[in-house]
């Protein structure tokens, strides 16, 4: 189900675009590039990855930059 959604997500809306718009469309093709500190490998899999952050904790909580960073990883 979800390379069926991920197929009309990419498919219908580049169809549609392409009718009145000039460009391209690309699917998937981007990357980010993700540079933590620390990534322990075992047997050429990544099974544990550190970040260490140096920040004093403000009564909001952490900055959502960190928190997308965690999820990142």
């Amino acid at each position: 189900m979800r390379a069926l959604f991920e197929q009309f997500v990419t498919v219908a809306p580049w169809g549609a675009l392409m009718a009145d718009f000039s460009g391209r469309a690309d699917d998937q093709t981007a990357q980010v590039v993700l540079r933590p500190d620390i990534v322990w490998n075992v047997g050429g899999s990544a099974i544990a990855i550190v970040d260490a952050k140096y920040k004093a904790e403000k009564p909001a909580g952490y900055p959502n930059a960190d928190l997308y960073q965690l999820l990142a990883y």
